[in-house]
């Protein structure tokens, strides 16, 4: 039976650094994985964003995988997924990547990656949190202690890999907004590949401004630029790059549930959807289950988290899922969420049927409201009886007209809630009712 973790949530480790993550946590974690993942003489990758501490935790990191006898190649700024592919590429047991993703800049986290490109499994996640906190000694002998080595030419294999997707260039001017993260050389290296006529913004890092007020998680942000400058489109990454959002020339945002459905329709019309199954998650809007269904293709969710999308897409030999967010995956091509892929894929299918950013648009979403809840200890909300029955109450008041998912956040202090109704309105209203109740009882 496994024991809930206690370190690792819906995408690795993560926290504030200092004073949650720590470089020295950060070297007990990467010799409880090296001694997990892989035997004394074998070899991984580990890749980081730009934040200012990911020099400083990525270090402890492959300090204590050296340490336990892990030969570490280190790739330096590179997207995770870039890390995912690198894993694949040299054949490697395992990639780690010091990130914390869409979060701000104050945070990092630490994610691995198992010998095939993958998400570790919560098992795995387990068998390394025991050895953290463990008594065992983890250092090797001195004379198996790893090296450790730098590959230069690591974005330069990724972006190979990207180019790899675009048989076709569109003849559309497209703008990405690179989050001041890791995709801004590889996003750069690819479109120049490929002569892409493209502009670029958020492309200069200063360890702070990682995910500030733009890239994903603002695609207003790239929107308002798409419009000014008159261009055809754009994509928005996170600070990591395995999320990405679309706009179109009127600055209409498409979040990864319309780019699943465009997928889906597109795979399923050239013959290629297998099994005719797609994946999403309890949060995909439900015009995307709607969508599909009309099409003849079946909607599995999975929980919230790509690799859980991963697990049920594996299971179901399906090729695509993701999540709103725009963690999509393409398991025809990579073995994790890459925007940047995802982006070049669709560039490439653009071109081919000569198609514009605003055929994204797969489907109208379904009115919905998010508000993210803080509470000082988001553990006691699966015990609070009377938030249950409250939230309980709301659902039925829908009538079949809608849905209520709220759920303790994987990686921050919060408590997340999503109303989708009929209206703007009765979403708004039945998600600020159950806010109040959670910030009153937990707060």
């Amino acid at each position: 039976m496994i024991m809930e973790r206690r370190y690792f949530g819906t995408d690795g480790i993560r926290g504030i650094v200092p004073d949650e993550l720590t470089p020295e946590f950060s070297l007990r974690v990467g010799m409880a994985a090296q001694k997990v993942l892989a035997k004394e003489g074998d070899s991984c990758v580990v890749g980081c964003d730009t934040r200012i501490s990911s020099d400083v935790i990525k270090s402890a990191l492959v300090a204590g995988i050296a340490a336990a006898g892990g030969n570490v190649f280190d790739a330096s700024i590179l997207p995770t997924p870039g890390v995912s592919y690198l894993v694949k590429h040299f054949n490697l047991k395992y990639g780690g990547v010091v990130s914390a993703s869409h979060n701000p800049y104050e945070y990092n986290g630490i994610k691995f990656f198992n010998y095939k490109g993958e998400k570790l499994s919560d098992e795995k996640e387990f068998e390394i949190e025991v050895l953290i906190d463990s008594n065992k000694k983890l250092l090797t002998d001195k004379d198996k202690v790893g090296r450790i080595y730098f590959i230069e030419e690591a974005t330069e294999i990724y972006s190979d890999f990207l180019v790899s997707s675009i048989d076709s260039v569109p003849k559309v001017k497209v703008a990405f907004d690179c989050a001041n993260g890791a995709t801004s050389i590889s996003c750069m290296l690819m479109s120049s590949k490929v002569s892409l006529d493209a502009v670029f913004i958020n492309t200069e890092p200063d360890g702070f401004n990682i995910n500030l007020n733009c890239g994903a998680t603002s695609p207003e942000t790239i929107a308002k630029f798409v419009v000014e400058k008159g261009l055809d489109g754009g994509f928005a990454f996170d600070g990591d790059g395995d999320r990405v959002i679309a706009v179109d020339r009127r600055g209409r945002i498409i979040n990864g549930d319309q780019i699943i459905g465009f997928l889906a329709k597109f795979y399923k019309d050239q013959g290629l959807l297998k099994n005719q199954i797609v994946v999403g998650t309890i949060m995909s809007n439900y015009g995307l289950e709607s969508m599909l269904k009309k099409e003849g293709i079946e909607f599995v969710r999975a929980s919230v988290g790509d690799r859980y999308v991963l697990e049920e897409m594996v299971a179901r030999e399906s090729i695509i899922g993701g999540e709103d967010s725009g963690h999509i995956i393409l398991l025809n091509k990579a073995s994790t969420g890459d925007g940047l892929l995802v982006a070049a894929t669709l560039l490439d299918i653009i071109a081919k049927y000569s198609l514009e950013f605003s055929d994204l648009i797969s489907f109208e979403p379904m009115p919905r409201r998010l508000i993210n809840v803080h509470v000082k200890n988001k553990d006691l909300f699966k015990s609070d009886e009377f938030i249950s029955r409250f939230i309980e109450e709301q659902r039925k008041s829908l009538e079949d007209k809608g849905r209520i998912v709220v759920r303790p956040s994987g990686t921050e202090p919060l408590i997340r809630v999503m109303v989708e109704a009929s209206s703007e309105s009765v979403a708004n209203t039945i998600a600020e009712k159950i806010a109040k109740i959670i910030e009153e009882r937990l707060g």
